[in-house]
């Protein structure tokens, strides 16, 4: 095959799995910030990738799908002024407003 076709190949460590394995990366992704609070889009990835979810995929995919994922949904994500993405409902919370009950 010519070098242009040829692919990496991303792989996790042998043995590893993690608690979000079989997640999409969106819902991976909202998991991780509903637990961590706001992050940056690197910081994303690296945590939802080190839990499992697309663990042999590329790190820069990863940031592409994400970022159009979170863009996507964006009733559900929330970039806040710092260009941190946090689940809406955290953001909501954040400016003081008290949650419905």
């Amino acid at each position: 095959q010519p070098k242009s076709r040829l692919r990496r190949c991303f792989k996790p460590a042998p043995g590893a799995s993690g608690e979000l394995e079989g997640y999409t990366a969106v819902a991976a992704a909202e998991v991780v910030l509903a637990e961590r609070g706001p992050l940056s889009l690197i910081e994303l990835a690296a945590e939802v990738q080190a839990r499992g979810c697309r663990a042999g995929d590329d790190p820069r995919r990863l940031v592409e799908n994400l970022r159009g994922s979170l863009r996507y949904h964006a009733g559900r994500f929330v970039l806040d002024e710092d260009g941190r993405w946090c689940v809406a409902r955290q953001a909501s919370n954040k400016s003081g407003e008290q949650p419905k009950t």
